[in-house]
Parts: C-alpha cells; sequence; structure tokens
C-alpha cells in the first residue's frame, strides 16, 4: 500500500464553500418550481422528481407556515455545543405554498407546547401552530466566521404572519 501525505477529507463536513453556494436557500427559502408540471421543492434541486424535466426554475417559498410535526431531540439526548441553547425543538412545518420544511423552532412559549406524555419529560410543539422564518445564527463555521439560517418562531399576529420574514 502506498502512503500519501495528502489531507483525507470528510464527506459529511459542511465547509464554508459549500456554506456560500447554498446560501440563498439558506438565508431566503430558496427552493426550485418546475416548469413543466408547477412541483415545488426546497431545497433546490436540478430535475424535477415528478415528471423529471430538467432544469427547474428558482422559487421563493412562502416564509409562513403551520407546525404539522415536531420533538424535542434535545430531551433524549444532550448535542455537544448546545448546552445554552436547550431545550431545542425540530419541527416540520408545512409552508403556505406547500413546501415542507424541517427546522427548528425557537422563541416558542410553554402554552405553544403540547404536555409531556405520562412518564416522560419531552414536550414537542404544538401541531397547527403558525410560525414564520426567521434569521438566526446556526453555529460557528472552521474559519471562525459564523454560519447564519432560517429558523421558524410562532407568528406574533396576522399582519406579521402575511409579511416576508424578518430577521432576528
Amino acid at each position: 500500500m502506498m502512503e500519501s501525505n495528502d489531507p483525507i477529507y470528510r464527506q459529511g463536513v459542511y465547509g464554508p464553500a459549500k456554506s456560500w453556494r447554498e446560501r440563498h436557500g439558506r438565508y431566503r427559502l430558496l427552493g426550485s418550481r418546475c416548469i413543466a408540471c408547477s412541483a415545488l421543492f426546497f431545497p433546490r434541486g436540478q430535475r424535477c422528481s415528478r415528471c423529471g424535466h430538467t432544469p427547474l426554475a428558482s422559487y421563493e417559498c412562502a416564509p409562513t407556515g403551520r407546525v404539522i410535526a415536531g420533538w424535542s431531540p434535545a430531551d433524549l439526548t444532550t448535542p455537544s455545543g448546545y448546552g445554552n441553547h436547550l431545550p431545542r425543538y425540530v419541527v416540520l412545518v408545512r409552508l403556505d405554498d406547500g413546501v415542507h420544511v424541517k427546522g427548528e423552532v425557537v422563541d416558542i412559549g410553554e402554552d405553544q407546547l403540547e404536555p409531556a406524555l405520562e412518564g416522560f419529560d419531552v414536550k414537542k410543539p404544538k401541531e397547527g401552530l403558525r410560525v414564520q422564518a426567521v434569521l438566526r445564527r446556526l453555529r460557528r463555521e472552521s474559519n471562525g466566521s459564523w454560519l447564519y439560517g432560517f429558523k421558524f418562531a410562532p407568528c406574533q399576529d396576522r399582519g406579521e404572519a402575511q409579511g416576508k420574514a424578518h430577521i432576528g
């Protein structure tokens, strides 16, 4: 076997270059729309999974929607680096345009959580909760800069729910 001094890159690492290429989807919920059948996708794709048409047009997804499922993985295990940000709630959101997006919900109150099941201390966001996309800090990159992206926050009122995503 021949040894090499070349660095070995892990494929699972989300580096700064990939972060830069995918910034539009992460900051603006930019997805794709099929020109042939009008199917919507998030994140962006190259080919329609319904009809096979290529290429796809850019599409900015709706910034608001409803929680259709939620869970709290932080109550099950404590993820490294998130000690100050517990509890964390992950949700599946059906946006107003029909696109499904998985993300984290922030700024959630006790009244917006379902009660824990008997014998468990795990709560989750209520299904049907109206949420909007907000821009938040996600993590620190390997070069020291912060990576920002979208999370979801409960809508405050109907006027805010129908507007664009706000930066928080």
